[in-house]
């Protein structure tokens, strides 16, 4: 598979999400309709790793009701923000990269000085695009990401496909690691990975643990475990 090959596959199952949202008059078609746009915008990205790596996906900075939704074990928001942001600060390492998987938080919920936080974090930044991080217009909200990818296609053994909603279908060979449906769903069977921070303990994962477990995957196994971090 290559980035563009991916890049197409996503679009195209945005496109299929956007008419099935439509058809059922269900909630945030809008957003949906930015990535598919701003997907269009931009090339397949590729990334072969080069130092240590972090990944987690959805934080949600500062939204109070994903915490009642996905039944976070906060007390309240800037709970929550502390926490997310003190693991980031005490794992990642200045020289190391941080792999996020998108919806950093609501795009233009935070303030100036929270989106400081963000930036200040450590490590260099690479961003899979979520549907939180658009603006209603459109515009990718900016967190301090060095890199913001609509689908990367990181060159591991196996290849991980990194895309915020999952894929419909999971090429052969490959692994979707993905964010997007927290802990409202079972880890889903078959080679997808799922690294919203309700499946990592709230703390970034190395991206080697991701690719141990992706070996398995492809091979039909998959550990005992309710979570990412479980398994």
């Amino acid at each position: 598979m290559t980035p563009d090959e991916l890049n197409a596959l996503y679009l195209a199952d945005l496109a299929a999400l956007i008419r099935q949202q439509t058809e059922n008059g269900q909630g945030g078609v809008k957003a949906v309709r930015h990535m598919l746009k701003e997907a269009a915008r931009r090339p397949g990205g590729a990334w072969k790793p080069d130092r240590q790596t972090w990944v987690w996906s959805d934080l949600h900075l500062h939204h109070r009701r994903i915490i009642e939704y996905c039944k976070r074990p906060f007390a309240a928001a800037e709970a929550m923000d502390e926490a997310l942001l003190g693991a980031w600060r005490e794992t990642v390492g200045a020289d190391e990269m941080m792999l996020c998987g998108g919806d950093v938080a609501l795009a233009g919920s935070l303030n100036k000085a929270r989106l400081r936080q963000v930036a200040d974090c450590p490590g260099e930044k690479m961003l899979i695009l979520g549907n939180h991080d658009l603006s209603r217009r459109g515009g990718v909200e900016r967190t301090g990401f060095a890199t913001t990818w609509t689908t990367l296609l990181v060159k591991t053994e196996p290849p991980l496909a990194f895309t915020h909603i999952p894929l419909r279908r999971v090429p052969e060979g490959v692994v979707n690691v993905h964010g997007h449906v927290h802990n409202n769903e079972p880890l889903r069977q078959g080679r997808y990975i799922n690294i919203c921070v309700e499946h990592t303990g709230y703390r970034p994962v190395r991206l080697q643990a991701i690719v141990a477990l992706a070996r398995l995957a492809v091979k039909g196994q998959r550990p005992a475990g309710e979570t990412t971090i479980e398994q």
